[in-house]
């Protein structure tokens, strides 16, 4: 039997910072070890925001179901959204998402504040962005609707430039916070490999991916957060190893919001 191998963080030309066709993000996909990949593509309740009113849901619904259904293609395709700042827009999100056809939600933080992260890096000293992000993280999994948390730690993929790499020793509390809110409801975590190629590193740390697993944390998928069809499926089965190797049994995958555990 195939191992399962999933990328449930994926974006297309159905979100703003993204030109890909989906097309061409099933292609890729069909080419690599993968058994299953979900599109998430951003949605926003903010006016500012450039995923505000910008995915044209049926017509993506439509797209997906195009290659879905395909026969003998050893490919799944999910449905997926992932909401920024949902702890801000609950009645809007859940009127959004009430009728739809939706298998996976990702939960994340792209503003502190209503301020972007580059922005709010450019205005505050850098350990108070991370402070300032983790503590609107917390709100983000203790009200949102979501099915795992992304990027828990994002500031570094913009702070590393100037700063580095941030020491995890110092949110230790904050952090701990919000991982027991997570595994308090039932929901998970991502690992997101998009800073893998060029920081070789993982978001979160791999530090807080342990912590997470020592609060008893089981849920927990992997995604590329790839835009464009050349990275799909980045570094997903290293990280498949290294979930092994610090305890964790099994991956999750989602159907219409359900999730569903797979041996790694």
């Amino acid at each position: 039997m195939k191992k399962y191998y999933g990328d449930y963080h994926l974006h297309s030309s159905f979100s703003p910072d993204s030109k890909e066709a989906i097309e061409n993000i099933y292609k890729k996909a069909k080419e690599t070890y993968l058994s299953e990949i979900c599109l998430t593509e951003h949605i926003s309740m903010n006016e500012n925001d450039s995923s505000y009113g910008y995915l044209k849901y049926d017509d993506y619904i439509g797209e997906i179901n195009k290659y879905n259904g395909q026969e003998d293609s050893g490919l799944s395709m999910k449905i997926g959204l992932e909401i920024g700042e949902g702890h801000k827009y609950i009645k809007e999100v859940e009127e959004y998402i009430k009728d739809k056809d939706i298998d996976f939600i990702i939960g994340s933080l792209h503003r502190i504040d209503n301020i972007g992260v580059i922005g709010y890096l450019e205005k505050y000293d850098v350990k108070k962005v991370y402070e300032d992000y983790f503590k609107e993280l917390y709100e983000v999994a203790d009200k949102s609707n979501y099915d795992v948390m992304g990027h828990l730690d994002l500031v570094q993929r913009y702070a590393w430039n100037k700063y580095g790499k941030y020491e995890y020793r110092n949110y230790v509390d904050l952090i701990d916070s919000i991982l027991k809110r997570v595994i308090e409801r039932g929901k998970g975590i991502e690992i997101n490999t998009s800073i893998l190629k060029n920081r070789k590193e993982y978001m979160p740390k791999l530090e807080i991916v342990r912590r997470y697993r020592e609060l008893g944390g089981e849920i927990i998928t992997v995604g590329s957060d790839a835009h464009s069809f050349d990275r799909v499926g980045e570094g997903i089965s290293l990280v498949y190893e290294l979930l092994k190797e610090n305890g964790f049994k099994y991956i999750s995958r989602y159907n219409k919001r359900k999730c569903y555990f797979e041996s790694l």
